[in-house]
């Protein structure tokens, strides 16, 4: 069993602490819930794993988008969403991903949900 990740990139995510970070801070001193968990999951929980794939939903992913993208793989490459599982590959991945969207409205989790039922099913038929 390999897990999907799927990261909330959108404006619901924008809220600052008291410490004056929020869930995205892409700072790497500082706390970031998503950095941390991504770490969690993918170099603890599932180690023995070579590739990860992760992926993203509620932001714009290109400059002069209008449209929020409801589903994209965090390597920003629709043909390779597997990301290595590795620290350096990880935290380097988010970032660029974090540098290159920009946090939107509104969340559709639908289909995010469409999506990972058909590729569980796909693979539950191989």
């Amino acid at each position: 069993v390999s897990p999907m990740i799927c990261i909330d990139f959108s404006l619901a995510n924008l809220t600052f602490s008291s410490t004056g970070t929020s869930i995205h801070t892409p700072n790497v001193g500082k706390p970031n819930q998503y950095r941390d968990l991504l770490e969690l999951i993918c170099l603890d929980i599932f180690s023995g794993d070579l590739f990860m794939p992760i992926f993203g939903y509620g932001a714009k992913t290109f400059q002069a988008s209008s449209e929020t993208c409801n589903i994209f793989p965090m390597s920003m490459n629709m043909s390779n969403p597997l990301i290595p599982n590795q620290e350096e590959s990880l935290h380097d991945t988010y970032s660029r991903c974090l540098n290159s969207i920009k946090l939107d409205l509104p969340v559709k989790l639908t289909p995010m949900l469409m999506f990972l039922k058909s590729v569980a099913h796909t693979v539950r038929e191989k």
